[in-house]
């Protein structure tokens, strides 16, 4: 009878463990499914470098790494032969989306005003919605009073 006893429990014990390890498996499965899905939503797209080349300042912009849920950021290089580049680029740049939200510059990581080459990251909060396409302005650069940057979004 003691016997039966010690087995009847030992299979329970064994059942019960086994019922742990099928479920923690499939909690397993479903949450990295889930981060896979997550991942895939919020993939980075990258987006091809745009210049501008007018009264002798080249300004070349590239979107890092872009992803509307997350913060967008932008390469971007100024060169010049004569003159100086003494402009504060958070002062001048504004991010549009396809809604006609405006969206202003956080920071600037890079070279400081002055000098005839600069290049940085210029960096914007993330977007509210989903974008088809994201438009940076950075105004009044040698006399240009616009200087217009679009990327489509697909």
């Amino acid at each position: 009878m003691n016997n039966m006893k010690v087995i009847r429990n030992a299979v329970i014990i064994l059942s019960l463990i086994v019922i742990s390890i099928v479920s923690i498996s499939l909690a397993l499965k479903v949450e990295n499914a889930s981060e896979i899905k997550t991942a895939s939503k919020n993939q980075s797209i990258d987006l091809p470098p745009k210049i501008n080349n007018e009264n002798d300042v080249s300004i070349e912009v590239t979107p890092k790494d872009f992803n509307s849920a997350f913060p967008v950021k932008f390469k971007i290089a100024v060169d010049v032969h004569e003159g100086s580049l003494d402009f504060d680029l958070t002062k001048i740049s504004i991010l549009e989306d396809d809604s006609g939200n405006e969206y202003f510059p956080l920071k600037w990581q890079g070279s400081p005003p002055g000098g005839h080459h600069r290049s940085g990251i210029l960096s914007f909060s993330r977007f509210k919605k989903k974008t088809k396409y994201i438009k940076l302005i950075i105004k009044n650069v040698f006399d240009v009073s616009e200087r217009v940057f679009v990327w489509e979004i697909e």
